[in-house]
């Protein structure tokens, strides 16, 4: 089985290098179609032939060896079918020598990084390999530029697949018939690519490079039988489709053109029935996507999809499409999926903005928000509030029972005052054993009210694994203006624990307020 395979990609392989031969002999009639098509076909006879060759490989050397050679083919087979299709749908005068050097660029450093294989592994982290039946899997975890790759590549597809649709649209009614039997060829990597996605492929192989070659024979066989040079880029189905970001294309009247099989998976209500609707009815189930589709401007957005109990997050993008003469004709809009970075990010917001061990704000973040709720306040104008409250007698309990022991009473002392406090409340640790509480417009008496429900809650505290006699008191100093005026949070936070001294020195476990000397400082 695995020499037969291997015997019909080499086999394949010669013919698809046959054909890039006679369309290149065929350049004096075609002129640059010629060109750019056989740079296509020689793309994908690289990348088959490269493929045949990995899978009679017996090591992960070998293996890497050959995926190598096919990043050749790979990454030059969508730039040389954008040009092709420029030319072939009256957009010519687009191509000059600067812009086709700069449309390889990404390819060429994307092909270098591929070089790095079995050694820095640039684009191909954690590479591997497998043995599913007689065939040698290889496998890896994407990288950024592996990303930025498929992207570039989906970016320049996509464009070529509109610029055709346009063609067909436009066309004469013979050329349209031949336009379309390219077009339903292109179907046939589409479903080799399903296949091995949900993972229906023989031995776990990669069919894409078959699907590309039954294309390509048909590509040739209507090029040479019926004179037609107009064609759908294959690589589509193996790019477009099998990137794992959602692509949506609409036109200007916003009825959808195009989407990839990865906006499907997102939106499963999307079918084939979906293109030329209307997308804001298409996607009524969904109000983030329809906000988007109306009213977002051209840049990055975020929306969130519920699947079943969880949630996923996609960034927006939405890309303006104009023609040649600069007219707007419609958007792309990519979902880039970010669920696992927000993630992260969320965690890393908490580590900045929490304290580690009683998930109160730190005392940095803290600062923050007073200061923010000051300004808030000067601005505007009502009544602010502050606490500063200190567990009594604390070192008592880390020297008795235990740091852990502490950290416990710390915790539960955190966490039940955080659940007493409004959601405009704020609470953070001051530092060791000592809190404070923001509490925005907040009068004094409200404050004292506060504190002493807190102080009392705290005195009757039972924590849970620490022995009875394990109890804790509080001392509470609170500070509240009308008015901040030439008040710096310096000042309020010196007033604040200058407070909760007089508590400390007034027998502890008692709540006191911090009197100023002028009672009307907005005066």
């Amino acid at each position: 089985m695995r020499n037969f395979v291997i015997f019909l990609l080499i086999i394949s392989s010669g013919f698809l290098a046959i054909f890039a031969a006679i369309t290149f002999l065929r350049r004096k009639v075609s002129a640059k179609s010629s060109l750019f098509l056989s740079g296509c076909l020689l793309s994908l006879t690289i990348y088959s032939f490269g493929y045949a060759l990995e899978l009679s490989s017996n090591s992960l050397s070998q293996i890497m060896f050959w995926v190598r050679f096919e990043h050749f083919g790979i990454q030059t087979a969508a730039p040389f079918w954008f040009l092709f299709t420029l030319h072939q749908t009256g957009n010519g005068k687009w191509i000059s020598k600067r812009r086709i050097y700069l449309l390889f660029v990404i390819p060429v450093f994307v092909i270098l990084a591929a070089l790095t294989l079995g050694g820095f592994n640039i684009l191909h982290k954690n590479p591997r390999f497998t043995w599913i039946g007689p065939f040698p899997i290889f496998s890896y975890d994407f990288t950024v530029l592996m990303v930025v790759s498929v992207i570039y590549l989906s970016s320049l597809l996509i464009i070529s697949t509109l610029l055709f649709t346009k063609l067909i649209v436009s066309t004469s009614p013979e050329l349209r018939r031949q336009s379309v039997l390219i077009w339903a060829s292109s179907f046939v990597p589409w479903i080799s690519g399903l296949l091995y996605v949900f993972g229906l492929s023989p031995s776990g192989l990669d069919l894409a490079p078959f699907g590309c070659i039954v294309t390509a024979l048909i590509v040739a066989v209507g090029l040479f039988k019926r004179n037609m040079l107009t064609l759908v880029p294959l690589a589509r189905d193996v790019i477009f489709d099998g990137m794992r970001d959602g692509v949506l294309v609409v036109n200007k009247l916003g009825m959808i053109i195009d989407f990839n099989r990865q906006l499907k998976e997102i939106f499963p209500n999307l079918n084939n029935q979906s293109i030329g609707k209307n997308a804001v009815d298409e996607f009524s189930q969904y109000p983030a996507m329809m906000e988007v589709i109306q009213n977002a401007p051209v840049d990055q957005n975020n929306i969130t999809v519920l699947k079943s109990e969880n949630a996923e997050f996609y960034r927006i993008k939405k890309t303006n499409l104009s023609d040649q003469n600069h007219h707007l004709i419609g958007e792309i809009i990519t979902l880039y999926h970010y669920t696992e970075e927000k993630k992260l990010l969320d965690k890393l917001q908490i580590l900045a903005t929490h304290d580690n061990l009683t998930g109160v704000f730190n005392r940095r973040h803290f600062f923050w928000l007073v200061e923010q709720e000051m300004a808030r306040q000067e601005r505007y104008g009502g009544n602010f509030s502050l606490m500063i409250f200190d567990l009594d007698s604390f070192k008592r309990i880390n020297d008795v029972y235990g740091h852990l022991a502490g950290d416990i009473v710390l915790k539960k002392v955190a966490s039940t005052c955080q659940n007493e406090l409004r959601k405009t409340d704020a609470i953070g640790r001051f530092g060791g054993e000592e809190f404070v509480i923001l509490m925005p417009e907040t009068v004094l008496e409200m404050g004292q009210q506060l504190a002493e429900r807190l102080r009392s809650i705290i005195e009757n505290m039972i924590f849970e694994g620490l022995p009875d006699e394990v109890r804790v008191t509080a001392s509470f100093g609170l500070v509240s203006h009308q008015c901040l005026k030439n008040v710096s949070l310096e000042k309020l936070l010196r007033d604040a624990d200058q407070a909760l001294y007089q508590a400390k020195n007034s027998g502890r476990n008692r709540v006191s307020i911090f009197e100023p000397a002028d009672l009307n400082p907005c005066t």
